[in-house]
């Protein structure tokens, strides 16, 4: 099967792969930046907390650095921070890939980032800020997991065990450590998470209902990347799911070119987007690969 039609591995609009790459290009910059300027009397660099310092966000000096805004839910300042934060979004990403498609991840990831980011300086700006920050990816992933809940809340994982644990129940665990270390840090933050699970949660719903407000950023990609078609359609070729169900009472030759279409289908819209006629033809495949 050609793996550029997995919907973990999928080509190049892979929402998945390029979120968390572009976290990990982000943290081996910085670090990369701090070896080579470190001690420059030209960049001032004498700590790592320096160069941190220009992609954080802040509440005091915010307009003398509006680029955080964006920057801050991409950089990361320790190793073990971004591991644990790609690991979760990582899980949650994947599956709102395959519970709604693929399409709608980085607008959920950037929408938490923007909106909890701007509640954040609210805040700031109302509560004592006390020296706060706000930096991580944390805050965009709650949005990402909350978008997933919102399409699937039963969705099991992990069906090994006692038939699976429903989606809504990792999405809890994830908010109660996230609640929990703010508590123990920095409570001012709280508002800002409390937005991106907002936001996310009704970024999902809206979708059900047929609005999606992320269609400008699909938009700016199109036009920029020069792809004027979103999504790919299946070939008008294929019959089997236009077909009755009588048709899949005899064995039919599976073809690469179908499961890859499927495939394809699943990785723009969700599983749930598929037919049963379809899902009866891939669950028909697999006995013959």
């Amino acid at each position: 099967m050609d793996n550029r039609n997995k919907i973990l591995w999928g080509s190049e609009k892979n929402a998945v792969i390029f979120l968390v790459g572009t976290n990990l290009v982000f943290f081996l910059f910085f670090k990369l930046m701090f070896m080579l300027f470190k001690n420059d009397p030209q960049t001032f660099l004498a700590d790592y907390t320096d160069l941190m310092n220009q992609f954080l966000l802040q509440g005091k000096g915010f307009w003398q650095k509006p680029w955080t805004l964006l920057t801050y839910f991409f950089s990361h300042a320790g190793f073990f921070n971004l591991i644990s934060n790609m690991l979760w979004l990582f899980s949650f990403a994947y599956l709102l890939q395959m519970v709604a498609g693929n399409r709608y991840i980085v607008p959920s990831y950037i929408y938490g980032g923007l909106v909890g980011g701007i509640v954040y300086l609210i805040s700031t700006a109302i509560l004592p800020a006390n020296g706060s920050v706000l930096l991580s990816a944390t805050t965009a992933i709650l949005s990402v997991s909350a978008t997933t809940v919102a399409f699937a809340p039963n969705y099991k994982i992990f069906p090994f065990i006692n038939g699976g644990i429903p989606l809504w129940i990792l999405f809890v665990l994830f908010l109660l450590v996230d609640f929990l270390t703010i508590f123990e840090h920095n409570a001012i933050i709280l508002p800002a998470h409390l937005a991106a699970v907002t936001i996310g949660y009704l970024y999902g719903k809206g979708i059900q209902r047929g609005t999606d407000i992320g269609n400008w950023m699909h938009w700016i990609y199109n036009e920029f990347s020069g792809n004027k078609t979103e999504e790919k359609p299946l070939s008008k070729n294929k019959q089997f799911y236009k077909s009755t169900g009588s048709a899949f009472t005899k064995e039919k030759k599976v073809n690469q070119y179908n499961i890859d279409d499927l495939l394809d289908k699943i990785n723009q819209k969700g599983i749930n987007s598929l037919t049963k006629e379809e899902k009866n033809f891939l669950n028909k495949a697999k006995d013959h690969l």
